[in-house]
């Protein structure tokens, strides 16, 4: 991902290629490019946190990773549609919760935590998600979708 000077990435567009991967232009805004990564990296380590605890989860209930694995390649393969559905939401301002809602979020949280609690692990990064999730139905927003979270993250609800 490049950003900047559109005329010094054409020229240079033919190198960046040979260098592997796709070379995609974002603009003239010198930052984009930074922006789209960091934004990216957070996607992966956030949920890379919570694959790699479902492992501790699963493994003091005697379950190995590996035979985990294919049942959280079917949880991941639901997350491009969703995340396509998320970003048109988020976009629009608009978070129905039709299918879902933060209710039933939480619940579900809670549930996961209570059974990590039981078991000895480590329940920092469910808790913290939980806590935005509280937050935001606090505020009036629990038969909204998930993606109203971003609007909490972000520091400035819309109603």
């Amino acid at each position: 991902m490049y950003s900047g000077s559109e005329n010094a990435y054409l020229t240079h567009q033919r190198t960046l290629m040979s260098l592997g991967g796709t070379a995609s232009y974002l603009g003239t805004d010198p930052g984009s490019a930074a922006a789209y990564d960091v934004a990216l990296l957070d996607i992966f380590w956030t949920s890379m946190t919570g694959y790699i605890q479902a492992f501790a989860l699963a493994s003091v209930e005697n379950i190995r990773a590996t035979d985990l694995v294919p049942y959280a390649r079917n949880i991941i393969g639901m997350m491009p549609d969703i995340m396509a559905e998320f970003a048109n939401q988020v976009d629009n301002g608009h978070y129905p919760g039709i299918d879902s809602n933060l209710i039933s979020t939480e619940v579900v949280m809670d549930n996961v935590i209570h059974a990590s609690k039981a078991r000895g692990i480590d329940v920092g990064v469910p808790d913290a998600a939980k806590s935005i999730v509280r937050q935001a139905i606090d505020l009036g927003y629990g038969k909204q979708d998930f993606s109203r979270l971003a609007e909490l993250f972000r520091n400035r609800p819309r109603d």
